[in-house]
């Protein structure tokens, strides 16, 4: 056995032919594979170089549905060039003659590397020819030097694009799961490192567990209602009255997330979350020990009202000292606003 392509009965007469484009047809729709080199398949057409020559190894290719396979070696000689010159060396399914026929073929030398494969559509064009670029050939008067130019393919089992996969039963290697309506019965999904949804994905539930982890743990989503990178600086009684315009409206029992930090006392924001529940206010409280003199207890609170998408500060106190000297009840506290968020799925 030496070259050969699958798809045609007889190789002489074509007697119990199998109709090749048909064949192809099937072959393609069932692997969906681009052209290419089927990896760990013979020897996939390595190659090394020879005394004046290369051998390229076995190897087994498809394009548009056809396989070319080649179990033997096929050896190339060259006549050494005074200048340096160029060799591409392919694989090529060419249904122009009958019996079809599949061989590793050479270029002749060139002194350029370009070079035009054909790369014709076999199973639309029923007398083309498919040329599988594999190795580039450098030659000298004294060197023969190869470069690698292989493309490969994995077999049907590593599915490259299950963008339509419905029951994704191994997802182990899927690639591209995009549009994978049912992972339910996934055994074997074992990365996801990039799950992304669209603007308008709505689930009923959805329940997310990483490898490994806990089954507590869990996924939350939240919304952005108002954003300010600065920082929004509001002082306790010069500020009162101030409105933010809301991104939605907000309703009675939802939960909401403040991202602020102290104006006076350093650097690091803090996160406040309350529920508006049964009324139309939250409070933020925040409780420092240690930022004043004589390392006294400070308290802080901000409030803030809601209607519809529009809030609203309505002031906030200062407790100073508090537990060390009886405290002082100010109202000159600041803070910085950064954001405010809704918590979703979070109604009571």
């Amino acid at each position: 056995m030496a070259n050969y392509l699958k798809g045609i009965g007889d190789a002489v007469t074509r007697v119990n032919e199998i109709l090749p484009s048909f064949d192809a047809r099937i072959n393609n729709f069932l692997i969906g594979h681009a052209s290419g080199i089927i990896r760990g398949e013979f020897n996939e057409f390595n190659a090394n170089t020879i005394d004046r020559g290369v051998r390229i190894r076995s190897g087994m290719m498809q394009a548009h549905g056809f396989f070319g396979a080649c179990d033997t070696d096929t050896q190339i000689n060259f006549v050494m060039p005074s200048a340096t010159r160029y060799v591409q060396i392919f694989a090529e399914i060419d249904l122009s003659v009958i019996p079809n026929r599949f061989e590793v073929k050479a270029t002749a030398q060139s002194n350029s590397t370009a070079h035009t494969f054909r790369l014709d559509n076999l199973r639309t064009i029923p007398n083309g020819r498919f040329q599988l670029h594999l190795w580039q050939v450098t030659l000298t008067a004294t060197a023969v030097t190869l470069q690698d130019r292989r493309a490969f393919i994995d077999k049907v089992r590593d599915a490259v694009n299950a963008e339509q996969a419905t029951n994704a039963t191994n997802a182990g290697h899927a690639t591209t799961a995009g549009s994978a309506t049912s992972a339910t019965t996934a055994t074997n999904a074992t990365r996801v490192n990039d799950l992304n949804f669209g603007r308008n994905t709505s689930f009923n539930s959805l329940t997310v567990q990483f490898p490994s982890a806990s089954t507590t743990e869990f996924i939350e989503r939240k919304r952005t209602l108002y954003t300010n990178n600065s920082g929004f600086h509001i002082m306790a009684t010069v500020s009162r009255g101030t409105t933010f315009t809301l991104n939605e409206s907000v309703a009675d029992g939802e939960l909401i997330e403040f991202e602020y930090k102290l104006e006076t006392f350093g650097t690091t924001r803090r996160t406040f979350r309350a529920r508006l529940d049964g009324g139309t206010s939250i409070t933020i409280i925040d409780f420092r020990a240690g930022l004043t003199r004589n390392s006294g207890f400070t308290a802080y609170s901000w409030t803030f009202s809601f209607s519809g998408s529009t809030m609203t500060y309505t002031g906030g106190y200062y407790l100073l000292n508090w537990a060390n000297n009886g405290g002082s009840l100010l109202e000159n506290c600041e803070m910085r606003l950064y954001k405010v968020s809704k918590v979703l799925g979070s109604n009571v």
